[in-house]
């Protein structure tokens, strides 16, 4: 689960957005409503449709694209403002519990114990 803001999630650049994984394999975006009591609509549900539907367990972003790790070792990346597909690295043979972004890298740890450089983080 993640907390963010700014317009590359779809809403304004004030609006907090909560960010989720599941066991169903979506990661899901929430608008926190404040004048509702804090309570979380659903505004974007990012699907790659599979049927196995690989639980989601870690999420990071970084400008408009979302790192999502999977438990079979693949990462899904996702366009933000499309809410598209745009890649599925295939980072570990197990879990990928964590993830980390810095100076445009992407580090990917698994439940091995095991962490990896995956790529040079999408940028626009």
């Amino acid at each position: 689960m993640l907390l963010a803001r700014g317009t590359s999630l779809g809403t304004v650049a004030e609006e907090q957005v909560l960010i989720s994984g599941g066991g169903d394999g979506a990661v899901k975006l929430w608008r926190l409503d404040e004048e509702d009591e804090g309570r979380i609509h659903e505004i974007a549900r990012l699907d790659d449709e599979r049927d196995e539907g690989d639980s989601i367990l870690s999420v990071v972003v970084e400008g408009t694209f979302l790192y999502a790790g999977r438990v079979d070792g693949e990462i899904n990346v996702w366009d933000l403002e499309t809410r598209q597909l745009v890649r599925i690295l295939k980072a570990h043979c197990e879990d990928v519990l964590s993830m980390t972004i810095n100076n445009s890298m992407l580090y990917a740890a698994a439940v091995d114990g095991i962490v990896k450089v995956c790529l040079y983080a999408f940028r626009l």
